[in-house]
């Protein structure tokens, strides 16, 4: 996935490097944030260290700083970011990449003639023919007869 380096401070890369050599000392520091490391009865924290192989997964670890902030423009807070291993990294960021992937399927595959724009509703999607009735669920039965064309806005 390419990184889009303008939403980032510029110094981020000088950053996101202390962050992984000084604070973390090149090992990950989830403690339960990707939901994987559960407390027993302390918090215990990932075992996976920078470049070396991976005991839980293929392949060798790579540290990356993730934020676990809302920060818009994203922030430079030592307090704001954990060095993750990208295991760690990955499950921790699971909900925002799907909001994301739907709002791209959204984009790619959004056709004006299946939708009808509706005040109370917001945009409703018409139901075909085939037993579970004609036109869009916030139809009135006038507006039934009328063709998706005429609804688009």
């Amino acid at each position: 996935m390419p990184v889009k380096w303008a939403l980032y401070p510029p110094a981020w890369k000088l950053f996101a490097a202390s962050i992984k050599t000084t604070r973390a000392q090149g090992r990950c520091e989830c403690t339960g944030e990707c939901g994987l490391h559960q407390p027993n009865p302390q918090p215990r924290r990932c075992i996976e260290t920078h470049r070396a192989p991976a005991r839980w997964f293929r392949g060798r670890v790579t540290l990356t700083v993730a934020h676990l902030c809302k920060c818009i423009p994203l922030c430079l807070n030592p307090d704001h970011v954990k060095a993750l291993c990208q295991r760690c990294h990955l499950r921790v960021d699971r909900y925002n990449h799907a909001r994301k992937r739907l709002l791209t399927q959204r984009a790619l595959h959004w056709t004006p003639a299946l939708w009808k724009w509706h005040p109370k509703a917001g945009f409703a999607r018409k139901r075909g023919k085939g037993g579970r009735g004609e036109g869009s669920v916030t139809q009135s039965p006038s507006e039934a007869s009328t063709t998706a064309v005429d609804h688009i806005m």
